[in-house]
């Protein structure tokens, strides 16, 4: 019975050791942010958009799925106050996933 609790145990230690490297690794891998702001620029053709003075990519295929608060689908505009999420793993920002809040003041 003594060799099925040590093999038992050195199973669950070698499954936990492996889980907490692989959760290490993806977390190394990847850095994400959130954010809001005004939609100074947008050009979709090269999916690029500045908000608030900074450049981000934005995907034509996230572009095409943003919504308002309610849920409907809209078209992204100049002067839109967005919520947007994304990662940071290549040079320029990657927009993820976007949302419009309300037109800006400004």
């Amino acid at each position: 019975m003594t060799k099925h609790r040590t093999r038992g145990f050195l199973l669950r230690a070698l499954s936990a050791g492996l889980l907490g490297w692989g959760l290490s690794a993806a977390a190394q891998g990847v850095d994400t942010f959130e954010n809001n702001g005004v939609i100074q620029q947008l050009d979709p053709v090269g999916e690029q958009i500045v908000i608030d003075g900074r450049y981000y990519t934005l995907p034509t295929a996230v572009a095409q799925q943003a919504r308002d608060q309610r849920g409907t689908k809209i078209t992204l505009q100049r002067g839109m106050r967005v919520s947007f999420y994304g990662s940071t793993s290549s040079h320029i920002p990657k927009i993820q996933g976007i949302n419009f809040l309300r037109w800006s003041d400004r």
